[in-house]
């Protein structure tokens, strides 16, 4: 037998060197692995999802605490990280534990590392919410979501309609009422507040019949969230999600108004340049886009996403809010706040707000959960996010 450099075991030369290349790239990936966790000061954190009864894995979905799935998280990941100029962490939930991987300061001036109760703008994640909120309602039969915006907000506020057809909240909860994005040439913000807000729905004229296309819409959701909290009869929606949503789902941190003890955990927003971002004053369209949480609190929503009936006071709400209700733009479709991915089965979405960048999803055939928070303008949370569903078992 001649020589075989690549081994006296192996046969023939292609057997034993793909073996050898093998070996050799499983070391370099581990080397890859170790150097990317002490350059990039990634930390892991794995903790059980104790926020309810673990839900029903599929039989082909290893646990996400194995080594294996770290490792491929982390080959995943890091290529990521080194692009955020601020703090930024991944939680990845099987329902059953909960796995972080975080990287950086709450701020360049502090020494405490960004963590699983780091508190980020979550920008338009706080649609989710929103139309879980929404869900709720309609279960308790408080509102219907074929029912005219109209009839639950304030006095003196007028919502315009097409040719006789209302504006529903269905119509609002999918973006598919005819409503600009935002007031023409405004921001939703503190500097643009709700009575303005209220001036330019007065004088507003629909091009289209609500419901007959989609066009993404702030201002849509934004409205929404006031009609609401009238009907509930809430002071401000931030009281109404806490009541509905955050003290059911044991999200404590998840909230519009921060009090000092959370301010000292929240995240400082970056520019792509590395400047401290200017501070956002959403407090107006809170149900739009001015919520605040953590990935841990996001997780256990997930969590309680993927297994409904471990969460027996919103368990019919969870489903409902999951119904596609909606065409939306390309290969998706809306549920209550959520994209649905025609191709997947994919849930989804994904936030933008000046220094911070957001998503969260889940696969109900893996049940998988993901969710990645970004401090800083060019931090590619959306791309993550979505690799991660994709590519993780």
């Amino acid at each position: 037998m001649a020589f075989n450099p690549y081994g006296l075991s192996a046969p023939y030369p292609y057997m034993g060197r793909n073996i050898l290349e093998k070996t050799r790239l499983r070391s370099l990936l581990h080397s890859i692995v170790a150097v990317a966790l002490v350059l990039f000061n990634i930390v892991f954190v794995q903790q059980p999802a104790q926020a309810f009864p673990p839900g029903e894995p599929s039989s082909n979905s290893p646990p996400v605490t194995t080594p294996k799935f770290k490792e491929q998280l982390v080959r995943l990941v890091a290529p990521f990280i080194g692009s955020c100029s601020g703090g930024s962490i991944v939680g990845v939930t099987d329902g059953r534990e909960h796995v972080f991987f975080r990287t950086g300061r709450i701020n360049r001036t502090n020494k405490n590392e960004c963590d699983e109760n780091t508190i980020f703008e979550i920008a338009s994640l706080s649609k989710v919410l929103a139309g879980l909120v929404l869900a709720d309602m309609v279960v308790h039969h408080e509102v219907g979501l074929k029912d005219p915006v109209q009839q639950f907000l304030p006095k003196g506020v007028h919502v315009p309609n097409y040719q006789g057809c209302p504006i529903t909240l269905v119509d609002l909860a999918t973006h598919s009422s005819g409503l600009p994005t935002a007031p023409t040439g405004r921001v939703l913000s503190e500097n643009y507040p709700t009575r303005r807000m209220i001036l330019f729905l007065n004088g507003y004229k629909l091009q289209r019949k609500p419901g007959t296309q989609y066009q993404y819409s702030n201002l849509g959701v934004t409205l929404m969230g006031l009609a609401l909290t009238t009907r509930a009869g809430k002071d401000d929606y931030g009281s109404l999600l806490r009541e509905r949503v955050a003290v059911p789902l044991g999200m404590g941190d998840t909230t519009i108004r921060l009090n000092s003890q959370q301010l000292e955990r929240k995240a400082l927003g970056y520019t792509s340049g590395g400047s401290v971002q200017k501070a956002n004053g959403l407090f107006s369209c809170g149900a739009s886009g001015a919520v605040r949480s953590t990935a841990n609190d996001l997780l256990r929503l997930i969590d309680a996403y993927m297994a409904p009936d471990t969460v027996p006071q919103l368990a019919s709400a969870l489903k409902l809010s999951k119904v596609i209700e909606a065409p939306a733009e390309g290969n998706s479709d809306m549920a209550l706040g959520w994209y649905v991915s025609r191709r997947s089965g994919n849930y989804s979405k994904n936030g933008v707000l000046p220094g911070y960048k957001t998503f969260m999803g889940f696969s109900p055939r893996k049940h998988l959960g993901v969710v990645v928070l970004g401090a800083s303008d060019n931090f590619p949370a959306t791309l993550l996010g979505e690799k991660l569903l994709r590519a993780l078992p």
